[in-house]
């Protein structure tokens, strides 16, 4: 059960924050957060989706991009073999996740039309 307002700590704020004030998973979530729960996704605009083969989301985030492909969206799905949630941030600098951002700016870069920096 969840702490009443009073009793939450101030991490226990700030995630309810960036979660719009929802629990994870609520049925309840505000539209503008859960872009997949939307009914129609025409219009949607060019999406790139990473997800590792162990991540929780795997499965919701293929059916998501299928969904956008139904109705024409550009989609680019990245999926990262022996990779669970989160991968990217909690092991940065590891080669695959190095690898990983690097196809994430590269498509963002394309869709954007910008030149690519090199070091």
């Amino acid at each position: 059960m969840c702490a009443q307002a009073s009793e939450r700590t101030p991490r226990d704020r700030r995630q309810a924050r960036r979660r719009g004030g929802a629990e994870p998973g609520a049925a309840t979530a505000p539209a503008y957060s859960v872009a997949a729960r939307h009914d129609d996704l025409t219009g949607s605009p060019p999406t790139w989706i990473g997800v590792g083969d162990l991540d929780l989301f795997h499965d919701e985030n293929l059916a998501y991009a299928q969904r956008l492909q139904a109705v024409g969206v550009e989609v680019t799905v990245d999926v990262v073999s022996g990779a669970p949630h989160g991968f990217d941030h909690w092991a940065a600098g590891t080669d695959i996740a190095r690898q990983y951002n690097a196809r994430a700016d590269e498509w963002l870069g394309r869709i954007l039309g910008l030149t690519p920096v090199r070091p």
